[in-house]
């Protein structure tokens, strides 16, 4: 029952497969983010109680939103996939929204390519060179 760096953490209900990473300062989520886990020894906040509230603080509504980790929307991290849809608000505003014009590309739907067709148009631009097609 005891977790944590320093086997300090006592959660006697708590079964995981890797019991070092309760309390680890990382919010790992899944069978770590539970009630039985201290909330993965509080580095994951407790959920929000309040259906269609999200965010670190409860304080966002995204009624159709259903993502693995709710406390993830809205955290200040683009976290992406079922994070990044309009139902979840483009991750409670953490990622941009995709560009609605034909030809524009870009976090903020600024640099114009007419000729381009990728699969993630929100990624000419970003910072990071994704190779394959982005090239």
């Amino acid at each position: 029952g005891y977790f944590g760096p320093n086997c300090i953490l006592y959660f006697p209900d708590c079964s995981v497969p890797n019991p070092e990473w309760i309390g680890d300062g990382f919010c790992d989520g899944d069978v770590y983010n539970t009630e039985a886990c201290g909330w993965d020894g509080t580095d994951c906040p407790p959920p929000c109680d309040n259906d269609g509230y999200f965010g670190p603080n409860c304080d966002l509504y995204y009624p159709n939103c259903s993502v693995p980790i709710p406390q993830w929307i809205g955290d200040g991290a683009c976290d992406g996939d079922v994070y990044n849809t309009e139902a979840c608000g483009w991750d409670g505003t953490d990622c941009p929204p995709p560009c609605d014009n034909d030809g524009y590309f870009g976090p903020n739907c600024i640099l114009y390519f007419p000729d381009c067709s990728v699969p993630n148009p929100e990624w000419i631009g970003d910072g990071f060179c994704d190779g394959d097609v982005y090239n």
